[in-house]
């Protein structure tokens, strides 16, 4: 059964049915959680559209939103009856013990997803258990220098303590420049996107591992948090191959 529904001038939500889910008994699933010390990040909109990846992957998807703002809950509040099951529990990060022994009731789960409120290391005590239970922590950033300064500290802690990460650059301006040669000295990624991406690009590249590919500052993206869809699940949506690329770095990253 499909669904259809108006989104705006560009796009509408055109739920697919996702193809059975693969039952994988008795293994533990993978916990991807996204974090990061500064608000405005692209948190959520990454853990949802990264969920409907897997949901249409015929994964069985579990989002735990441990954010006080629960914006996560708001998305899957709306999500359409006949959309790709994610289920949901969500706890806030204090009560972290509470919501992973409740995730870990939810019988075969492929993968869980985290959702994390801003400055986590404020709250040290359930974020080293959070991170102890993570296979992966994904850290998005914006282009901005307090952001990229923010999310480099948090990295080098998360090194420190051989915690799997990688960053995401998220709500990249998606205006191309004319990429300049490189100096035969310089040791750094194609310089394309504006001045402040490149930037980005080449200080995250030297302190962790980096995704290639960024996610745009797209309108469709954002409308994502007014319908409870992903933009995999709306008709001629932008934004789409931006997660796709995300969504298999992530799967090569887990080794699901």
């Amino acid at each position: 059964m499909s669904r259809s529904l108006s989104v705006g001038a560009k796009a509408e939500v055109g739920i697919v049915p996702a193809p059975p889910a693969k039952v994988r008994a008795g293994q533990r699933p993978k916990w991807l959680t996204v974090a990061s010390p500064k608000g405005g990040s692209g948190k959520t909109t990454t853990v949802v559209n990264l969920a409907v990846f897997a949901a249409h992957a015929g994964m069985n998807v579990a989002i735990l939103d441990t954010d006080m703002q629960e914006s996560a809950k708001d998305w899957w509040d709306l999500r359409p009856s006949d959309a790709p099951r994610i289920q949901f529990v969500g706890k806030h990060l204090e009560k972290i013990a509470d919501a992973i022994r409740e995730v870990d009731a939810i019988p075969d789960l492929d993968i869980v997803l985290v959702d994390t409120p801003t400055a986590v290391e404020y709250l040290p005590t359930p974020t080293t258990t959070l991170l102890a239970k993570s296979d992966l922590v994904l850290v998005p950033s914006t282009t901005g220098r307090p952001d990229i300064k923010s999310v480099m500290g948090w990295m080098a802690f998360l090194k420190s303590r051989h915690i799997k990460a990688a960053y995401v650059i998220n709500r990249a301006n998606s205006r191309a420049t004319v990429p300049r040669r490189a100096k035969e000295s310089e040791d750094e990624l194609p310089l394309l996107g504006t001045v402040a991406f490149r930037a980005a690009q080449r200080k995250l590249n030297k302190s962790g591992l980096l995704c290639p590919l960024p996610i745009r500052q797209l309108e469709d993206i954002q409308t994502t948090h007014e319908v409870g869809v992903g933009v995999l699940e709306m008709n001629r949506a932008s934004g789409v191959e931006d997660f796709e690329s995300l969504w298999d770095f992530v799967r090569n990253m887990l080794g699901v």
